[in-house]
């Protein structure tokens, strides 16, 4: 299961940093649109970059919550291959000869002849489908069947449009009730805070956080086994975000028994001579005298 997970982390963010190449490179495209194109491309270069991040957080989530995998791995399955090979085309598109702007429009109407819609909803349909596998690992409560549900017949036709074989079998959807109930053992009162339903308002007075940090590919985290994670702080676009998490606090093993030999009943006969030679120490000639140990700075031993 470990190298399942390890592959799928992998794969997930390996996607997240070829969108993030995609929309830079629309970007550069929309300098050289008119102002009457802006909207459309811009619309389409913000659905990639939220693409980037939630494949991002699945990478993330998928090492935190490891008993959950199996419940969004068949889901994965069915998304990551579609929204491959919707990445490959935009890259082989961004190829084609001729002017940026000429570029741009092969690439909406090549998108709208396969019938998946335009680029713009296209991503749209990917990205609801992200949010719903983020919700189901880390926020059962807020995960919804129904919706995740429709999202994946759009996704099979989209495939069958594409070329792409369906799963050979398509997995079943777990309710928000079923994930809670598989939570087992004793669940912290912190944990109770943040995994109820929390409010959709927006704060007041929200501020610009910047962090800055070098990219982990690997499963750097360092979140010791046993440990349950609170809640993951998203911040914009491919910022590292905080992962809180509380500790199974360390059981000390219990102290070693000291064995103590059995005590035998002394004996008013006094012990013979030549036991006392062979448990002395010291010759019988010179006096015994037991050195005295004191603690000044280095250890030094006076008589």
């Amino acid at each position: 299961m470990v190298t399942t997970t390890m592959t799928e982390t992998v794969d997930t963010w390996w996607l997240a940093q070829r969108a993030d190449d995609i929309a830079a490179a629309l970007t550069r495209i929309r300098t050289s649109l008119t102002s009457s194109s802006h909207a459309s491309i811009t619309n389409v270069i913000n659905e990639v970059l939220h693409s980037g991040s939630l494949l991002r957080d699945l990478s993330d989530l998928l090492r935190i919550y490891r008993n959950r995998v199996s419940l969004v791995r068949e889901f994965l399955n069915i998304l990551l291959p579609c929204f491959e090979r919707t990445v490959e085309d935009i890259r082989y598109l961004l190829g084609e000869k001729g002017s940026l702007a000429s570029v741009w429009g092969g690439m909406e109407r090549a998108m709208e002849r396969e019938g998946g819609g335009s680029l713009y909803t296209r991503f749209i349909m990917y990205n609801g489908y992200m949010v719903q596998l983020v919700r189901l690992l880390s926020r059962p409560s807020m995960y919804e069947p129904t919706v995740l549900k429709s999202l994946i017949e759009r996704t099979l036709k989209l495939r069958a449009a594409r070329g792409i074989e369906p799963p050979r079998i398509l997995p079943h959807l777990p309710l928000s009730s079923q994930v809670r109930i598989m939570q087992t053992g004793q669940i912290h009162w912190a944990q109770q805070i943040f995994d109820r339903k929390h409010a959709l308002t927006r704060m007041r007075h929200q501020a610009v956080s910047c962090c800055y940090a070098p990219s982990m590919l690997d499963a750097a985290l360092e979140i010791p086994p046993g440990s349950t994670v609170l809640f993951k702080l998203y911040l914009p676009l491919s910022l590292p975000s905080p992962v809180p998490y509380l500790q199974q606090p360390k059981t000390n093993p219990p102290p070693p028994q000291e064995i103590r030999p059995k005590q035998t009943q002394r004996s008013n006969v006094p012990p013979p001579l030549h036991a006392l030679l062979r448990a002395s120490p010291l010759p019988l000639d010179r006096p015994r005298w037991i050195p005295r140990i004191r603690f000044e700075g280095p250890t030094r031993v006076t008589h």
